[in-house]
């Protein structure tokens, strides 16, 4: 499958925010959950910080740091700040 990992991305954001579309938390989750899957940094930090805060979704905070520190592991900056401000 070949998937544009920064619009699956996007359309999280849209869900999560309610831009364009009923505002639906698990939607965003999905969204953002494949590009996270498939490896995409920006979007394992959007979970990450969705998880943490139980934004639209229950909240659990290991799932949010596991998907934070893949996303620092792939050494993207700002999941290393967030992490950082979390612990």
């Amino acid at each position: 499958d070949n998937y544009d990992l920064a619009a699956l991305r996007n359309m999280g954001h849209l869900y999560r925010l309610g831009q364009g579309v009923a505002r639906d938390g698990e939607k965003a989750v999905r969204y953002y959950t494949r590009a996270a899957e498939l490896g995409f940094a920006p979007a394992q930090l959007n979970l990450a910080v969705m998880l943490y805060e139980g934004d639209g979704i229950p909240a659990d905070a290991k799932a949010a740091r596991y998907w934070a520190q893949r996303a620092a592991s792939a050494g993207y900056f700002p999941a290393r700040r967030w992490l950082a401000r979390t612990d």
